[in-house]
This record gives structure tokens, C-alpha cells and sequence, in this order.
């Protein structure tokens, strides 16, 4: 066997590898997709025990920051979810109130007085 030969065999595994991981990461998101949109809305009483933010890379090379909060559940259960840009800001460790949530997905947070 030739080194082009070679090359071309690793490169097409790494290629088809590849394309089978982003087939399964669509398929399981779909899935996780379909079972919360079935679910219904949930509201709970909760306390923000964290945040915190990450980023990915898109095309155009910026930075699109992507927003997370972590809550205490009454039940001593700790999730954590994406949430807007917004919420973000307006939210702090400490802070309790009533979440919304459909299956995994973070639908809301409101602050009760305390």
C-alpha cells in the first residue's frame, strides 16, 4: 500500500467517524426534543446556587456566549439549565423564586420576596 493510499484510508475513518458522531448528537437532540415538547410545564420552588457563561465558535470567528444557572430544588436537587442573556443578568447566586421548566428545557425564573 502506497502513502497516498495510506492517507486517503485515515482520512476517509476520520471523515466517517466524524459524520457519524454529528449523526448521533442530531438524532439524540431531536430525541430530547420531541420528549419535552410531550411534557408539561412544571413550577417549582428554587434557589440559584451558581452561574456561569461559555462560548462557542461560529463562522464569522466571534464569540456567541452561551448562559447557564444552576438551581436548588426544595427536594435538595440541583439542575442546571441554559438560559437567556437576559436572565443571565438578572439573577444572582442566593436569589429564590419560582422556575419553569418543561422536561429539560428552562422555560422561566421569578423571584419571590424573601
Amino acid at each position: 500500500m502506497d502513502t497516498y493510499s495510506l492517507l486517503l484510508t485515515i482520512f476517509s475513518a476520520f471523515f466517517a467517524i466524524g459524520l457519524a458522531f454529528m449523526i448521533v448528537t442530531m438524532v439524540t437532540a431531536a430525541k430530547a426534543i420531541k420528549k419535552n415538547t410531550k411534557l408539561p410545564k412544571i413550577s417549582a420552588n428554587a434557589r440559584v446556587t451558581g452561574k456561569r457563561m461559555d462560548g462557542f465558535a461560529v463562522s464569522n470567528k466571534k464569540e456567541v456566549p452561551r448562559y447557564y444557572a444552576t438551581f436548588e430544588f426544595d427536594t435538595k436537587d440541583t439542575f442546571e439549565f441554559q438560559i437567556s442573556e437576559d436572565c443571565y443578568q438578572f439573577i444572582q447566586p442566593g436569589d429564590h423564586g419560582t422556575i419553569v421548566v418543561k422536561g429539560t428545557q428552562f422555560i422561566s425564573f421569578e423571584l419571590t420576596d424573601v
